[in-house]
């Protein structure tokens, strides 16, 4: 942590000390804090100005960066900083939207999540967050246009991450055939893709198609270890194929492994 700290810190010495103008703009941005803290959040004072975009988008990478160390109140104010800069950034308004969501503010979340989409309506990040979002409050059918336009863009080298996101978002409300179509795309890219392979497990385990089941769980195995939701299927896979001995296997792992687990819990009481 104390490494990743010093880089960060480093890298925000280049970042202010090289990449900006002298544009009054970015200016009160890197010298005055009491002035970024008084930038409003953001539809009634951000100002559309492409022409700055990279340095924008240099807030939202210190943004990402501090959310994924936990620094929340700090990547907040970056991701504001980067709709100031430019308020025209789909990306910015995205991790703002992410910020937001994080924080349990669902209504902020959605606003710039809603602006992301209008001004980078082709992005495959933006189009995913927000399909990822409307996935979250159970918003499936919406939330499969997004997912299909990041999936168009021609420019989406990974499309096995968007088709495997949009499976298991149709899971949530049990579209299992649907899911399946999805998920096998992904597979078709990349057949050791671990989240279509343990989406598909999940299909064969709401159908009770044991046999498939087992299949997709030894392809996961194959290049993954257990977890708890591998193991339950597993016992509850060789149960019904009469697999006593591997009933056995799964549950001691289960068990030893995963003693806290809702999993192993659950064959304690009897589940």
């Amino acid at each position: 942590m104390f490494y990743k700290s010093c880089v960060l810190s480093f890298f925000l010495l280049f970042l202010f000390g090289c990449e900006f103008s002298n544009d009054n703009l970015l200016s009160n941005l890197q010298n005055n804090n009491e002035f970024i803290d008084g930038v409003p959040d953001v539809l009634d004072g951000g100002t559309a100005r492409p022409k700055y975009r990279k340095e924008s988008n240099l807030y939202v990478k210190l943004a990402a960066e501090y959310l994924r160390l936990g620094s929340t109140p700090v990547a907040l104010k970056n991701a504001k900083k980067s709709i100031y800069v430019d308020a025209s950034n789909g990306e910015g308004h995205l991790i703002l939207a992410t910020i937001y969501l994080r924080l349990g503010e669902h209504s902020r979340a959605l606003l710039h999540y809603k602006v992301a989409v209008q001004h980078a309506p082709n992005s495959v990040k933006v189009n995913m967050g927000y399909a990822n979002y409307l996935c979250t409050i159970q918003k499936n059918q919406e939330a499969l246009v997004y997912y299909d336009k990041a999936i168009a863009n021609p420019l989406n080298a990974s499309r096995q991450y968007v088709y495997s996101n949009a499976g298991n978002c149709l899971l949530v409300n049990g579209d299992n055939e649907k899911a399946s179509v999805y998920l096998r795309k992904a597979l078709a890219i990349d057949e050791k893709f671990i989240p279509a392979l343990l989406g598909m497990l999940r299909v064969r385990m709401n159908q009770k198609n044991y046999y498939s089941g087992r299949a997709f769980l030894s392809r996961y195995l194959a290049i993954s270890k257990h977890i708890p939701e591998t193991l339950i299927s597993g016992i509850t896979i060789e149960k019904s194929l009469g697999k006593p001995e591997k009933v056995k296997k799964y549950t001691e792992i289960l068990q030893t492994k995963f003693a806290d687990s809702p999993q192993a819990k659950s064959i304690s009481n009897g589940g």
